[in-house]
């Protein structure tokens, strides 16, 4: 099967695209849009992810993301957004019972006219980011020095690109290196162990889920 790509940033995609591949489909990326110079993708954006649902939403009874799917013959639309936004979102999401997940999935449906997650999309909202699956491959087995008990749920962590500095990955200019090249290969180690960040990342698990009911 085929499924198409609306992702918040450049380093997201490699990492999502490994997934999809994993489980035998293929994935078309709409936005961001490649970066010819670089080889890679341009800078996107949560914002630009909520302005191009509202977009592409529904005019005079008609969706413009049906053109998306039919004309790429694609049977979903995956729509990536890392939920350390939620704060910038609504700042009073927590205080009125909302988890991050929450809060952004509500802004998603503004701007796509709808209640709910349509059923031709499926939501990729990981807490805080992609990077927590990357931080599953880790435990307090392999690096007890970073990881002070075992969790279970990886995504209880709130800075999970400070952790995997502090386990070895790569660094540029203070910051974790989020280059094609290196983001390739976290992929490569990310789908060599799908089952185990399954079981510590909900929101990875849902993704999986979700890839492996079109494989019937």
């Amino acid at each position: 099967m085929r499924f198409l790509l609306v992702c918040e940033g450049a380093s997201d995609i490699p990492i999502i695209q490994a997934v999809v591949e994993a489980h035998r489909h293929e994935l078309e990326v709409l936005v961001p849009p490649p970066d010819v110079t670089r080889g890679s993708h341009q800078k996107f954006g949560w914002t630009s992810v909520v302005d191009w649902c509202r977009k592409n939403r529904s005019t005079e009874g008609q969706r413009e993301i049906d053109s998306w799917l039919a004309f790429s013959g694609a049977a979903l639309l995956l729509l990536h957004m890392d939920t350390d936004v939620a704060e910038q979102i609504d700042p009073g999401y927590a205080a009125n019972g909302l988890s991050r997940r929450q809060c952004c999935e509500q802004r998603l449906n503004k701007a796509l006219g709808t209640s709910q997650a349509p059923s031709w999309c499926h939501y990729v909202l990981p807490t805080m980011a992609t990077e927590t699956w990357l931080l599953a491959l880790h435990d307090n087995q392999t690096h007890p020095k970073v990881f002070t008990t075992q969790l279970t749920n990886y995504e209880a962590y709130p800075d999970p690109e400070s952790m995997l500095l502090a386990i070895g990955y790569a660094a540029r200019d203070g910051s974790l290196d989020k280059s094609d090249q290196c983001y390739k290969e976290y992929a490569r180690q990310l789908v060599q162990h799908i089952p185990q960040v399954q079981q510590r990342c909900a929101e990875f698990d849902a993704l999986c889920s979700k890839l492996e009911g079109y494989a019937k």
